[in-house]
């Protein structure tokens, strides 16, 4: 791996992932940030390196993003179209590359676009591919008007909470949020909103956040689950698919 990719090294180590544990004949290209685009990335999350490895899910689909199964890139010209779309190993979400110019590039989902400048680093069936900065996908956001942002069904949830302002610092941010589709807000609900002081919307957005983030519904259990505004809590019932 790149000599300047300790990084993720240590974060895909972090995961279980090993030469001896990763089969011989895995096929595919691994898009690698530098060291110092890792580092940006976690202090922009407003986490320590310690607190960002202890987030194992986080860790596992940001590295997920960045790996394309199935296919070996060898060069750098190893785009047939444009944009040609591949399928990232969290199928959730895809990357698109383009060239034009002399100039071979990669968007990733939250729109930011990332010049490949060096050569693909072959290991057998294997690529890596350095690169400058974090790829961000729809399943990491720096913080949570971003990921409102993101999403056209969630752009009302989006104006009221930017109008409250984010009651989470990024240090605080390991959260789930429960977010009202656009239908669910009615014009009577943005009324009363919009009478509300800052600190009175900041309090009812705390109370759609609960700690950890977790997967919906996976990881609920049935019972009382506090939320972020101190004293008060949600019931949650899961019933069994049918």
């Amino acid at each position: 791996m790149d000599k300047n990719a300790k990084a993720l090294k240590t974060l895909v180590n972090g995961l279980g992932i090993t030469r001896k544990t990763l089969p011989a004949n895995t096929k595919g290209t691994l898009l690698v940030p530098s060291d110092k685009a890792i580092n940006a990335f976690v202090k922009q999350m407003g986490l320590s390196g310690k607190e960002f490895m202890s987030r194992k899910q986080l860790v596992d689909i940001m590295v997920s993003y960045h790996f394309i199964p199935g296919y070996q890139a060898k060069a750098i010209e190893d785009v047939p179209g444009n944009p040609t779309l591949a399928v990232t190993a969290d199928f959730n979400y895809v990357l698109r590359f383009y060239k034009g110019n002399g100039r071979v590039w990669v968007k990733d989902v939250q729109g930011n676009d990332v010049t490949i400048k060096r050569q693909p680093i072959q290991f057998g069936q294997l690529s890596v591919v350095p690169i400058d900065r974090v790829l961000m996908s729809g399943g990491y956001f720096f913080n949570g008007l971003d990921a409102l942002k993101q999403y056209p069904q969630w752009s009302e949830a989006f104006k009221l909470a930017q109008q409250a302002g984010w009651p989470v610092s990024g240090a605080e941010a390991d959260i789930t949020m429960f977010v009202p589709s656009n239908g669910d807000i009615t014009a009577g609900a943005r009324r009363a909103w919009a009478g509300l002081s800052k600190a009175d919307q900041q309090k009812q957005l705390l109370y759609h956040f609960v700690r950890p983030a977790m997967s919906i519904p996976q990881q609920l259990q049935s019972g009382r689950l506090p939320t972020l505004l101190k004293g008060h809590d949600l019931k949650v019932d899961v019933t069994p698919a049918q």
